[in-house]
């Protein structure tokens, strides 16, 4: 996968619930309603969007009639469609006719299906998530739990949609600072995923990064580092069974480069909390790992790079010069220099 210029913006898209601390940038600070912010930017969103709609976890819905419809006998369109004319009113800043489609989809489905329906939960869904990537995190959260209640009736609970439920709740709570809520979720999030999956499965990796974000910001360090460890080892040991397949079967790239994204970002977060319990040669160690694999995949301009080598800079110039703050941005400037020479 050296230099391999994938598509990187759906990539991106795979990793958005794998939440990051940020960088290590003199005078940063870190507000986990920002990152989640950064992350699930809006103008992602009619990508979401479509994905969800693609998404083969859905089956195809029809006849549910259109209230918007100006005809009498209504529009019949499935899931997809919806979608599709979300993502069109999303990308023309048009997110309150997105909301009220659904809202609209909802209502009329509730009149004749009652308060619990499948299809009912996938429009809270959907609102949830348009919502969390607005920043209108407490009715995100509101929508997310409609949607948990609905599906919990619906499904079994460790069914993908009502998995990736509870996930996105937890994220708007991490968004609310309501951490040991997130945490709650999040520890049961991961049991089901690792009884249906496997212990060691990509998703429990995604899962146990944003645990240890939640001890982060509870005051455990220990224990936030602890959780990255484990996420960082997990996706390490299915990169290497994904290489051997890889070099045997001649598999599609992506699923290594997604791995590698994740690992880089997971190490990312390893490092900054070693920056934080003034461990900086581990962190060094971290962001070293971290920036050779994002190089492989991004090249050396991407923001993520970037990002990485300021953080490297400022740890080793740290480790050489911590008292005298004139010299200690000199070496920082110098380093990332030197970084940016190779």
């Amino acid at each position: 996968i050296v230099h391999h210029r994938a598509d990187q913006e759906s990539l991106n898209l795979f990793c958005e619930e794998m939440l990051s601390l940020g960088g290590l940038k003199p005078g940063l600070e870190i507000n986990c309603e920002k990152m989640v912010q950064k992350q699930m930017n809006i103008h992602r969103l009619p990508q979401v969007i479509l994905a969800e709609g693609q998404s083969k976890r859905h089956c195809s819905w029809v006849d549910i009639r259109n209230p918007l419809s100006q005809s009498d006998k209504g529009t019949e369109f499935d899931f997809l469609s919806i979608c599709k004319k979300m993502a069109q009113y999303i990308k023309h800043d048009d997110i309150d006719n997105a909301v009220n489609l659904l809202n609209a989809i909802h209502r009329s489905h509730k009149s004749k299906c009652g308060d619990v329906s499948y299809i009912l939960g996938a429009i809270s869904y959907l609102l949830g998530i348009v919502f969390l990537y607005t920043g209108q995190y407490s009715l995100a959260l509101k929508s997310l739990k409609e949607s948990i209640h609905i599906r919990s009736s619906a499904l079994d609970q460790d069914h993908d949609d009502l998995l990736a439920s509870h996930t996105m709740a937890a994220i708007a709570m991490i968004a609310l600072s309501e951490f040991d809520s997130a945490l709650a979720k999040l520890q049961k999030v991961l049991h089901l995923t690792r009884k249906k999956y496997g212990y060691s499965d990509t998703r429990a990796a995604v899962i146990l990064n944003n645990i240890g974000m939640c001890h982060y910001e509870l005051g455990g360090v220990l224990a936030a580092s602890k959780a990255m460890e484990e996420a960082i080892e997990m996706l390490r040991e299915t990169s290497t069974i994904n290489q051997l397949h890889y070099n045997i079967h001649a598999m599609d790239a992506t699923q290594l480069i997604q791995v590698s994204i994740l690992t880089g970002r997971c190490l990312n977060n390893l490092a900054f909390l070693h920056f934080k319990r003034k461990d900086y040669g581990d962190a060094i160690v971290a962001l070293e790992e971290a920036l050779k694999i994002q190089r492989r995949i991004f090249g050396n301009d991407h923001p993520v790079v970037r990002d990485t080598v300021e953080s490297l800079a400022t740890s080793m110039a740290i480790v050489n010069c911590r008292k005298n703050k004139d010299k200690l941005d000199h070496l920082r400037r110098m380093y990332i220099s030197m970084f940016d020479s190779h």
